[in-house]
């Protein structure tokens, strides 16, 4: 696998490795709580810190396999030219929504840097920072999917 395909999917890794920590972490809570009457402290905080990682960073690594919900049923009754501008239409679109949606995670970010988690007192700017992540990892691969479809070329990640 050569260094570029695995920089790539590290998203994907990202995602898989915050599942395991997160399976863990609830693994570990029911037996502490359960079996020993000692409860995790500040379980709760990481399990949430957990699901975030495991929604956000793989967010970029789903656009690139083609693993998000597409209405291709629908667009396939449309006649060819109205298909494509339907389609282009809504890559553009969804484009713009994710650049608005990551430049209010960095808003969020940046004005509640000095702030921390209630529980375990984490620094707000690293329990936000894979959405953060993952948000501008999607945007960058939408931007980039749009660009090669006006083109008119194969994604760098479908031709490998």
């Amino acid at each position: 696998m050569s260094l570029g395909k695995r920089l790539r999917d590290i998203d994907g890794f990202l995602g898989v490795l915050g599942l395991a920590l997160l399976i863990g972490t609830i693994l570990l809570q029911v037996i502490l709580r359960f079996v020993f009457s000692k409860p995790l402290m500040g379980a709760e905080e990481m399990t949430r810190y957990l699901v975030i990682c495991v929604v956000m960073f793989p967010l970029a690594y789903s656009e690139r396999s083609g693993s998000t919900i597409i209405m291709e049923e629908i667009q396939s009754m449309f006649p060819r030219i109205l298909r494509n501008i339907v389609n282009m239409s809504s890559h553009i679109l969804t484009t713009v929504v994710y650049a608005i949606v990551t430049a209010s995670s960095y808003s969020v970010l940046i004005n509640n840097v000095a702030n921390r988690t209630a529980t375990l007192e984490m620094p707000f700017w690293l329990f936000f920072l894979p959405a953060v992540v993952g948000l501008t990892a999607m945007t960058v691969v939408r931007i980039i999917t749009v660009v090669y479809k006006i083109i008119k070329r194969d994604l760098p990640w479908e031709s490998q």
